[in-house]
Order: C-alpha cells, then structure tokens, then sequence
C-alpha cells in the first residue's frame, strides 16, 4: 500500500504535468491564431499602400498636366493663368490629402510589424516552455517505468 500510494502521486503529479502541458499547448494556439491576424492586417496596410501610392502617382500627373496647362494659359490671358492656378492649388490639396493617407498607413504598418515581432517572441518563450514541461512529463514517465520496474 505503500507501493500503491506512490503510485497515485506519481499518477497525480503526471496528470498534472499534462494538463499543464495542455494549457501550454493552447495558449501557443492562441499566440499562433494572433500572429495570423497581424500578418493578415499587415498584408492589407500594405496593399491600401499601394492603392495610395497609385492615386499619388495620378495626381501627381495631373499635377504635372496642370503645371503644363497653367503655363500655356498663362502666355494666353491673365485670366486663364488665374484659373489654372485655382485649379492646381486644388490638385495640390488632394496630394497633401494622399500624403497624409501615405504616411498614416506607413505608421500603421510599422506599429503591425512591431505587434507581430512581439507576437513573435512570446510564441518561441511559450515553446520553449512547453519543451520544458515535456521534457518533464518524459522524465516523470521514466520515473513511473523505473518505480513499476522495481
């Protein structure tokens, strides 16, 4: 009885070396589904960057047309040269206005990639951590072989 007392501790202490191991196991799930959330935030920044960047580059040329524009008119009357000028400070406000959109989902982005490193690091501390507790859930099971050999 003393045999078997040892043995329900030992069955205990392994039952709780599983469980803890089971929680291990789903809190590195959990990091793992959160790091998939970053990287499908971050691959969508990266693509309203690229529609920003492509409305720039429309802008731009019409910045450029309009720049042409002002300059014929301006040889024209003074007047076209008047309205041109209203019409690229116009286009000038939309580029700044894009520009502010640009440098917003950049920061966005950065922040995203500065969650996921984070994200990262905890998920190897969590398997690091879950080889540990395996490590002693094997050396337990040896235990238990080497007491049941005896």
């Amino acid at each position: 009885t003393h045999e078997w007392h040892a043995y329900q501790d030992m069955k205990k202490d392994l039952m709780m070396v599983l469980c803890r191991e089971y929680e291990q196991k789903r809190r590195e799930e959990r990091s793992e589904a959160a790091a998939l959330g970053m990287m499908r935030n971050i691959e969508s920044m990266n693509q309203q960057q690229t529609q920003a960047r492509a409305v720039l580059d429309g802008i731009h040329t019409r910045v450029s047309t309009t720049h042409q524009q002002v300059k014929e008119l301006g040889e024209l009357s003074a007047k076209g040269f008047r309205d041109a000028a209203a019409q690229l400070k116009g286009v000038e406000h939309e580029v700044d206005a894009v520009q502010r959109l640009t440098s917003q989902v950049a920061v966005d982005t950065s922040a995203a990639l500065e969650q996921q490193q984070s994200l990262q690091v905890g998920l190897t501390a969590l398997q690091v951590s879950t080889n540990e507790a395996a490590r002693e859930a094997m050396s337990h099971m040896v235990a238990l072989g080497e007491g049941a050999t005896r």
